[in-house]
């Protein structure tokens, strides 16, 4: 049959051509030097012929496109022998650019898979939807990383990853049961490569970024603002705000600010948020692997730092993984991973209409000064408003509390927000073994363990900025979090073919148990704001604790029956 629209390329030069309705092409002026043509096609094999006057060329479909192995639940499958709606990401699509969570990674990569930001703040995942919202509850899709369960993936290093495969239909992700009710991502990462004498690779990448906003708001300055008030309160027919009610006292706080900054008043988003060369994102990865004939092994570490655009906010992580693979006889493969990862972030208010930072950004006045304790010149009828409550020996007490809007000083809520941070360390392993018993049937073990240490640190300072943003007493917490979790799965896989018959049957079960245990201490009266006081034990008064926890187990028995008849 011809092949329409084959592309033919005169190797190392930009000639070429595609072939017509029938198949045919002409080449001319071609170069003496060139000796090979390249036909290449959608679904086809390469070929590379000797240039001749008259050429023939037959091409060969992909047997490997058609034949491509991939992950499925408890085993793996040909492509073209599932019913299902799978959708692969291999990892050169994941490493085309550089990101810093497999989220970003897998945006755009597949087809009914949308993400969506639910936060701005450093190292937090977006809301991964396979195929759209299923329910008002929990629309999370299961992630499965190398057989290991897992609530989410914010803690893998996207350059470990070898493959996604994304269940999207209940015939590929019926065998996990209800936690599937939203989709499956299964994930594999990368191993080393076998052959037959050693051979060993290292891998290194970086990248630094710096991040900004592109589009920010036009907002009102000090005088527009006082315009503004004016003309909203007389359009409901109310009395002028008494600051503003007069040319004198408007003109008196333009002059304030003139001499504390400028007439245009505060701009609390330039205030509030790192300049482009200070919202720096880092990334830098290496890896070692290697392997023989019956033993291959893959090391890497990753560490990522990511300053957010708003002060105040950060995230770092810091992770390790191990894999190895061993042909330990021809009836029995051993298989083992660890992967050890170090999570640290500082995080903003956000999500809220009264007290988020961003909001709040955009809806404090532009008269209020961010600091009250080098103010010159300050209006009498200003005076008590922005100095009251001030205490000079008390570094938490110099900012100023906004005048005009009930809202915080960002700035002032961003370095109080600094002081918060939540660091945690995860242990992520699994051993498998694989016994043949038969050459049609193969057992399968192993076991998996997760243990997770999280950590939060609290301390809120005293001090009075106005009614609305104060704290009597300082105060101290932490809480402390703790997951045990393991899986232990086995099974058993027949695969045999009969002429023109093929039958790949599975069966088997899973028994998985976790544990979840927090504990939280409070104590406040501190003696001061010192970093020697924010602890716990500096408190004299209003002692609390807390605790809980809770235990879950499940017990499942599965199986899968693959059947095709010539290929189909």
């Amino acid at each position: 049959q011809p092949v329409v629209g084959a592309s033919v390329l005169v190797k190392g030069t930009n000639l070429g051509t595609i072939t017509d309705v029938d198949g045919n092409f002409t080449l001319s002026s071609v170069p003496s030097s060139a000796k090979t043509l390249q036909i290449s096609y959608i679904g086809m094999q390469t070929q590379e012929v000797t240039i001749k006057p008259t050429v023939k060329v037959i091409l060969k479909s992909d047997s490997q496109m058609v034949d491509e192995v991939v992950v499925v639940a408890y085993g793996s499958a040909k492509k073209s022998s599932l019913t299902g709606s799978v959708d692969i990401v291999k990892a050169d699509q994941l490493t085309k650019v550089p990101v810093n969570s497999v989220d970003q990674a897998l945006q755009g990569k597949a087809a009914g898979v949308t993400i969506t930001s639910s936060s701005g703040s450093p190292g937090s995942l977006g809301n991964v939807r396979i195929r759209g919202v299923g329910t008002i509850n929990n629309n999370d899709p299961l992630y499965v990383v190398d057989g290991l369960p897992q609530g989410d993936i914010g803690w893998l290093n996207a350059r470990d990853i070898e493959s996604i495969e994304v269940l999207k239909d209940a015939s590929a992700q019926a065998i996990y049961g209800a936690r599937a009710a939203n989709g499956v991502i299964l994930v594999s990462t990368k191993r080393g490569a076998s052959g037959e004498s050693y051979r060993s690779n290292i891998e290194f990448d970086m990248n630094i970024g710096f991040q900004d906003v592109v589009k920010t708001y036009d907002m009102l300055d000090a005088e527009g603002f006082m315009e503004y008030k004016n003309r909203a309160y007389a359009a409901s027919g109310k009395a002028l705000i008494d600051d503003f009610a007069t040319s004198e006292k408007r003109e008196q706080i333009l002059t304030f600010l003139g001499k504390n900054g400028g007439r245009s008043g505060t701009d609390w988003w330039k205030e509030s948020t790192r300049k482009p060369k200070e919202a720096i994102s880092q990334n830098y990865n290496l890896a070692f692997s290697g392997g023989m004939k019956k033993l291959r092994y893959r090391a890497s570490f990753g560490y990522m730092d990511q300053q957010g655009i708003l002060k105040g906010s950060d995230y770092e992580r810091l992770s390790g993984r191990l894999n190895v693979d061993s042909e330990v006889t021809k009836w029995l493969n051993l298989s083992a991973n660890v992967n050890v990862t170090y999570e640290s972030r500082r995080n903003l208010d956000e999500n809220n209409s009264y007290t988020a930072t961003v909001f709040s950004t955009l809806a404090a006045d532009p008269i209020t000064p961010v600091y009250r304790d080098n103010l010159v010149d300050i209006p009498d009828f200003l005076q008590n408003r922005i100095m009251g409550g001030y205490e000079p020996t008390n570094p938490w007490s110099r900012y100023t509390g906004v005048i005009y809007s009930n809202k915080p000083n960002t700035v002032g809520q961003v370095d109080r927000s600094a002081l918060n941070q939540w660091h945690g360390i995860a242990t992520k392993s699994n051993i498998s073994g694989e016994v043949k018993l038969l050459p049609f049937l193969t057992f399968k073990s192993s076991i998996a363990l997760d243990l997770v240490r999280n950590q939060s640190d609290s301390f809120r300072p005293s001090y009075y900025l106005d009614g609305d943003e104060y704290s009597t007493y300082a105060g101290a917490s932490r809480s402390v979090a703790n997951k045990d979790y393991w899986v232990f799965d086995n099974y058993l896989t027949y695969n045999q073919k009969f002429d023109k018959h093929a039958v790949t049957a599975m069966v088997g079960t899973s028994a998985e148990k976790e544990r979840y245990e927090e504990i939280y201490a409070y104590k406040e009266g501190q003696v001061n704001n010192n970093p020697n006081q924010q602890i716990i034990n500096a408190g004299t008064m209003n002692p609390a604790a807390s605790g809980y926890y809770a235990t879950s187990t499940l017990n499942s028995y599965f199986g899968r029956v693959f059947y095709s008849f010539y290929n189909r």
